[in-house]
């Protein structure tokens, strides 16, 4: 490429990544590359949302204009089998265990961030590793675990943090992700659990038309937000539904302990999750057309 076509290219790039006249950009790279749309769930059309999908980074926004319902919560709510009861694990105690085996060493501090009604912390206190497990909300709901105070800055920071099903919540990514950031120590592991888009269809993805989700990340977002506050990511799957769009998110400012993960997982063929019995993958988009079709009955 000349210099003069490698110019213009890079004055498009900017051009895109410029926020929009209207001061309306896409809220975690700042493009003015956006497509708005209005969508109605395929398989049932009385859920409807509007959207905002920035075609330079692949962030969706789901715009909402009520406040989020979890500041209404007043009760705690077990109906979900991924929520952790007093008898029985859930998602969160697979997520403490495999970061306590990843980081190898004993004494560990434990946060559950976002956890709402879930009493996983209660299992992960049993851990041998674990010495000790703070839950962190945006309010206290309950009286039978250390609390720390979500929506006041971070006093300190923890060798582990979970969230599961927190970050597709967030309003302000770049904001609320440096808050999540903040309770981590410098050498530890958060584990974060979410759906990540990948090009599909968004009016058959029932995702963003579950009530208060407000972001739908792909991978090159997320991995701008961690890249820009000085962290290492890396994805890992457990074996939930039959798409398997969920992904355990790794974060860390070490780049040994982002390693560490990989070994892990060198070893494992998914990550731990509350389904006993995983799902059979789906074969792999990218290489549908190498494989051969099966052969008819």
């Amino acid at each position: 490429m000349t210099r003069l076509p490698r110019t213009r290219s890079l004055a498009r790039r900017l051009l895109r990544r410029s926020p929009a006249a209207s001061g309306e950009g896409c809220r975690v790279c700042g493009s003015g590359h956006l497509r708005h749309r209005h969508l109605t769930f395929v398989r049932d059309t009385t859920k409807e949302c509007d959207i905002r999908r920035c075609l330079d980074c692949g962030y969706v926004a789901i715009l909402r204009t009520e406040e989020s319902i979890w500041k209404e919560k007043t009760s705690l709510d077990h109906s979900s089998g991924r929520v952790g009861t007093a008898e029985r694990v859930g998602r969160e105690f697979h997520m403490g265990k495999l970061a306590a085996d990843i980081l190898g060493r004993d004494g560990l501090s434990v946060l559950v961030y976002g956890a709402g009604g879930n009493l996983d912390n209660l299992h992960i206190e049993q851990l041998d590793q674990v010495k000790r497990v703070a839950i962190g909300d945006i309010m206290k709901l309950r009286d039978d675990a250390e609390f720390v105070d979500l929506t006041k800055p971070a006093r300190e920071r923890f060798d582990i943090v979970v969230a599961s099903e927190v970050v597709e919540h967030f309003r302000d990514p770049r904001t609320d992700f440096e808050r999540l950031f903040g309770y981590v120590a410098d050498d530890g592991l958060i584990v974060a659990s979410t759906n990540i888009h990948a090009g599909n269809d968004l009016a058959r993805d029932g995702y963003i038309f579950y009530p208060d989700h407000t972001s739908y990340y792909s991978p090159r977002s997320l991995r701008m937000i961690a890249n820009d506050a000085g962290y290492h990511l890396d994805f890992r799957a457990p074996m939930l539904g039959p798409r398997m769009r969920k992904r355990y998110v790794f974060f860390s400012r070490s780049r040994d302990l982002l390693e560490d993960v990989a070994c892990y997982f060198g070893t494992e063929v998914y990550a731990p999750s509350e389904s006993p019995q995983p799902h059979r993958p789906p074969p792999q988009r990218s290489h549908a057309a190498w494989r051969p079709e099966p052969e008819q009955a």
